[in-house]
């Protein structure tokens, strides 16, 4: 959540709707950990005893530790008692989403650089292949900064206060004009996600097609890679409508 203005919020309701966030991080907090636990044995025999300085493997350490270290500072500030700068708690706010557009940055350079090497290898490492999703990449890149940045330069939307202790819903925490500039921050994603989906689709149907290809390990492969790119390219869409797609939802549907 980025910061807002709730200075027409009564404690009961700030507090209730602060629960349920935090109630939602540790969920994700609980995932990535065990995550972590149940695959870690696997990581020890393919990465920590082999050559560790190769790109592929620098690159999987840092996705796979970024993402669990990174996420230690927002937990200790999410459950932080008091605000970080007292003077002035909206500026504490901003830091918060400040540190997590650099996290979540540093995030996806990271997944995009793994996703150009894995599609450019099952291509036999071609060149062209390799400079256009570098490319892609990178105009990815810069359409998330600049929609960052404006958007932490977009006024801060008063959230207007719902009875939240009787409703959980999505309260509106984006002014319209925050909310265009991350839809079409996750467009940008949703491009290379599809890219990248749809090359690895043309590349299976040729492995298929190819009677002299041998099967096993190559199916295995391009099978698993077409499912996890299809769910995250199908995320990526989702974020999209999530944003473009502005809706509350009516007292009704959100009692509890």
């Amino acid at each position: 959540m980025r910061a807002v203005i709730v200075s027409q919020w009564n404690a009961q309701d700030a507090q209730v709707q602060m629960n349920w966030e935090r109630y939602a991080w540790v969920v994700q907090i609980v995932i990535l950990i065990y995550d972590w636990l149940i695959t870690l044995d696997r990581e020890v025999e393919l990465f920590w005893k082999h050559d560790r300085k190769r790109l592929p493997a620098i690159l999987f350490f840092v996705n796979r530790y970024l993402s669990l270290l990174g996420s230690i500072p927002t937990s200790v500030l999410y459950f932080w008692p008091e605000p970080v700068v007292k003077q002035n708690p909206q500026l504490g706010g901003r830091y918060l989403d400040f540190y997590l557009d650099i996290y979540l940055v540093l995030l996806q350079v990271n997944l995009t650089a793994l996703f150009i090497l894995r599609v450019t290898a099952i291509y036999g490492g071609s060149r062209r292949i390799k400079i256009f999703l570098t490319a892609l990449g990178l105009g990815m890149f810069v359409n998330s900064v600049v929609q960052l940045t404006l958007a932490d330069r977009a006024p801060l939307t008063e959230v207007r206060p719902l009875s939240v202790a009787d409703r959980i819903g999505n309260v509106p925490v984006f002014s319209l004009t925050q909310g265009l500039h991350f839809a079409y921050l996750w467009v940008g994603v949703f491009v290379f996600d599809l890219t990248v989906f749809s090359l690895t689709v043309w590349k299976t149907a040729s492995t298929f097609r190819d009677k002299s290809t041998r099967r096993g390990i190559v199916t295995t492969i391009m099978r698993d890679g077409i499912m996890y790119f299809g769910i995250i390219t199908l995320t990526s869409l989702a974020n999209v409508l999530v944003l473009a797609v502005r809706k509350i939802l009516p007292p009704s549907s959100t009692k509890i």
